[in-house]
């Protein structure tokens, strides 16, 4: 499970702790320098801060692959992505022009079917900028409040990927809320 604690990485130093980068043939991206931070969430999130991530993000949505489920914003303006049992979902975002973005992941509330099953409501969440990872997939589940705060400096685009991590898939509704974007 991921620490709570700060974590800073540039795609360079994430690339040589994951291993990731070997079938690259092409010269660094712009991005090179992208940084991911994961922090406790600090209070309750507003609406209308994520009606505002929401106006963002949405139309700058590119390509998406949905292995169980659609992928769409709720009325809660937040992105509903569900993975397969063996397939992940993800979603493409063109951040061009941007150089912060604050995403908020976190699983769907659990319905009475799920609630008592201890593999409802786990994924594994991997962040790429510009195709290359930043930092370790990201394990979430009904108990995570995180904010993840990108620093894009130049990068052109963002991919999210939800993963099952534990084989029970019926109950993992993942989403992503999208708050401060400039």
């Amino acid at each position: 499970m991921m620490n709570k604690s700060f974590v800073l990485l540039t795609v360079a130093a994430a690339m040589a702790l994951v291993g990731c980068g070997d079938k690259q043939t092409s010269a660094p991206a712009e991005s090179s320098t992208a940084q991911i931070q994961v922090v406790p969430v600090a209070g309750a999130l507003s609406q209308a801060l994520l009606a505002q991530g929401e106006a963002v993000i949405s139309p700058r949505i590119k390509a998406k692959q949905e292995s169980l489920g659609s992928i769409a914003f709720d009325e809660s303006h937040r992105l509903g992505i569900h993975p397969g049992r063996t397939e992940s979902s993800w979603v493409q975002i063109d951040v061009s022009g941007l150089k912060t973005l604050e995403m908020y992941p976190t699983i769907k509330k659990l319905s009475p079917a799920c609630i008592d099953n201890p593999k409802a409501g786990t994924v594994v969440v991997g962040v790429q900028v510009d195709g290359k990872p930043l930092g370790a997939p990201l394990d979430v589940n009904r108990n995570t409040a995180d904010t993840i705060q990108l620093t894009l400096n130049g990068a052109k685009s963002l991919r999210i990927e939800v993963g099952n991590s534990d084989g029970s898939v019926s109950c993992d509704w993942f989403v992503m809320s999208f708050g401060k974007a400039e």
